[in-house]
């Protein structure tokens, strides 16, 4: 499933960008905000830049502005990334209530950028009651009159606040807007949103309340939450990736999904579980599931072949091979740059590179058995003939285990 993010840069008056604002896009055809659920569309927006993309490619180590509605700041999501790489941008339909001018002071305390956004100041007593936490005011330069801008700067003079014009989309604009004292600036005259687009592979929306649930016991389960997320290659893949960011600063290579649980630390897998169940998990097409189901019948399989032939001990460095043997695929990526991204082990990646280790060896034969090379196995095996029974029961185990799964979550 392809997957987008527009960015639209925030440059300041001597022309110089100092952040993007990310922006929730449907698909590349319309350069356009589709009026999707302000909930999931921030949602997506976090999971594509933090997971799909890369936030270095994103945001290119400046800072982004993000929307934030009022049930994501009572959520406490924002308080999930780090206060030097997000801004929270304030909706304009987010109402000062007690609630969430305490939220506001807390994500101020903590150091985040405040943002409000559309103020066009017809309500003058509401808006005030933001400003003494607020750091930037974004000014829609085509919804408001010049009276109206001059009543906003007069006000954010008063409190020390920065003013954002927006929607510029001309010369003349600018000019005004400079003219008039505003510090930033936003708007079609600058660029339009430049839409970044990689792919996503939807993750099971039963595996994260299922993990959820687990997490909010006393004493989680390590063993059970890595079985759920070893059947699911969405949430395996996503994982990696979080353990590898610089968020984390881990240096481990990862020879199973627990030991890439423990290290990330149960508070940091509840945020970011929760982050993928807010999503609409429902767009989810046939060929993703059939390749997903492909990746879990070869991750058994290497799983029962380590077990079957003396590595009982390395079972799940085997399964994470199998698991990600067609990660390629469902990203539309290279594997080589893939690999670049997660922390695994060096003998995982080179057997998921076509090299010859311990681990490649029942990739291969499970490659050849679905291609029904059979001739190709006695490549990778000094006695074929010795273990063709074994190998043909372990398969048929395989792909009834995997069956049995789909089955329980479909």
């Amino acid at each position: 499933m392809k997957v987008f993010v527009a960015r639209q840069p925030i440059l300041d008056r001597d022309h110089k960008i100092i952040a993007y604002e990310l922006l929730y896009r449907k698909d590349s055809l319309y350069n356009e905000y589709d009026h999707t659920n302000g909930d999931q569309a921030t949602a997506d927006v976090i999971i594509n830049t933090f997971f799909n993309i890369g936030p270095c490619d994103v945001f290119e180590n400046r800072k982004c502005f993000v929307n934030f509605t009022e049930n994501l700041l009572k959520l406490g999501i924002a308080s999930y990334f780090p206060s030097d790489q997000i801004v929270i941008e304030i909706l304009e339909n987010v109402e000062p209530t007690d609630d969430v001018i305490e939220i506001i002071k807390e994500l101020k305390r903590k150091g985040y950028t405040i943002v409000l956004d559309d103020v066009i100041y017809n309500q003058p007593f509401i808006t005030s009651r933001f400003f003494p936490y607020i750091d930037i005011v974004k000014v829609d330069f085509q919804s408001t009159t010049e009276e109206i801008r001059n009543k906003i700067i007069r006000e954010c003079k008063q409190w020390d606040i920065k003013i954002l014009a927006e929607k510029i989309e001309t010369l003349d604009e600018y000019k005004i807007a400079f003219n008039e004292g505003f510090h930033y600036f936003q708007g079609y005259y600058f660029s339009k949103p430049k839409i970044l687009s990689s792919y996503d592979i939807p993750e099971n929306f039963q595996s994260c309340h299922l993990i959820l649930s687990e997490l909010k016991n006393p004493n989680p389960n390590v063993s059970k939450m890595a079985k759920i997320i070893e059947t699911d290659v969405s949430l395996s893949y996503k994982l990696l990736k979080m353990v590898n960011s610089p968020l984390y600063g881990t240096s481990h290579k990862i020879k199973s999904i627990q030991q890439a649980i423990m290290l990330l630390g149960f508070n940091e897998m509840e945020k970011w579980i929760f982050v993928l169940t807010i999503r609409d998990l429902k767009h989810q097409s046939n060929i993703h599931q059939d390749l997903m189901q492909m990746s879990l019948i070869r991750a058994k399989f290497c799983e029962l072949y380590a077990s079957k032939f003396g590595n009982e001990q390395n079972k799940s460095s085997y399964f994470i091979t199998g698991l990600f043997s067609l990660i390629d695929t469902l990203l539309h990526r290279k594997m080589d740059d893939i690999l670049k991204e997660l922390p695994l082990e060096e003998d995982i990646k080179d057997a998921l590179l076509n090299g010859k280790n311990e681990y490649s060896i029942p990739l291969n034969i499970i490659k050849h058995m679905e291609r029904a090379d059979w001739d190709k196995i006695s490549c990778d095996l000094e006695n074929p003939y010795k273990w063709e029974e074994e190998l043909s029961s372990i398969y048929v185990e395989a792909i009834q285990w995997t069956n049995q799964y789909f089955q329980t979550v479909s």
